[in-house]
């Protein structure tokens, strides 16, 4: 055997074990998204449901907020009285993604991807660009928008 010889199986194993370890990685990666994003999903539309609902009972802002789920609760539309704004929202399982298309938010289509970034144990809420999305500030911002508060 010759020293390249040796040097080269070397690499070829430390390579093919490096490459199950990631394979491994992103099988769990994708199994964590699938069983985290359903969850993810009803705890952001149980957010969107119950802030309608505490804004519907201020003084003179009965009935402001329409939110209707839909499609087996995969999907919802939330609606403003009166007016042609609207937010809808479906969750992708198959992509562990969630699709939104805004009549008062730039870009009109936007979606929210869920994954397991490095570094971390559990799923995140990642925007289109890759930064993390945070709950309560998405619902606020989008209620804004639709209330034209914002």
């Amino acid at each position: 055997m010759s020293d390249w010889s040796k040097k080269a199986a070397e690499k070829f194993h430390t390579n093919k074990e490096n490459k199950i370890i990631r394979d491994k990685k992103i099988l769990h990666d994708a199994e964590i998204c699938k069983q985290q994003s359903k969850d993810l999903w009803d705890q952001l539309t149980a957010k969107f449901a119950q802030e309608c609902t505490s804004l519907n009972s201020e003084p003179g802002m009965t009935n402001t907020f329409s939110f209707v789920r839909n499609n087996g609760s995969r999907g919802f539309v939330l609606s403003r009285d009166g007016t042609p704004h609207k937010l809808t929202g479906e969750f992708d399982p198959t992509n562990s993604r969630f699709n939104f298309v805004s009549s008062t938010w730039k870009p009109a289509r936007f979606k929210i991807e869920v994954r397991v970034p490095e570094g971390y144990s559990g799923a995140v809420m990642l925007a289109e660009n890759g930064a993390s999305v945070d709950f309560d500030s998405f619902v606020t911002d989008h209620l804004d928008s639709l209330l034209e508060i914002a």
